[in-house]
């Protein structure tokens, strides 16, 4: 969807809700300016894939994924592959909130 945005720097999907099934596959693949992205409120009812989503985000700094509700599976395979300035993410597993720094 916006692969290879390489000027895109801020990314808004604060309050999107998918009903069923939905692959963000590759969705931000290669934006080398992508430094924030809120995720906020983020809802699917059924399986999310997000395979290699932030691929080469290499501006991406921070992502807090703590409020994403994802109901079932959700894949993450290499979601932050090479995104080498990203210093926090924060995450949620069963309620328990995640930091890794």
């Amino acid at each position: 969807m916006f692969n290879n945005c390489k000027k895109l720097n801020f990314f808004d999907i604060s309050n999107f809700k998918a009903g069923n099934n939905i692959e963000m596959d590759h969705m931000l693949y290669n934006c080398h300016s992508l430094s924030s992205i809120n995720l906020s409120k983020f809802k699917t009812n059924n399986k999310v894939s997000m395979k290699e989503m932030f691929y080469n985000c290499s501006s991406l700094n921070s992502i807090d994924l703590s409020y994403m509700e994802v109901n079932n599976d959700i894949n993450m395979y290499h979601m932050f592959n090479n995104c080498t300035k990203l210093n926090l993410l924060i995450y949620l597993i069963s309620k328990v909130i995640i930091i890794l720094i």
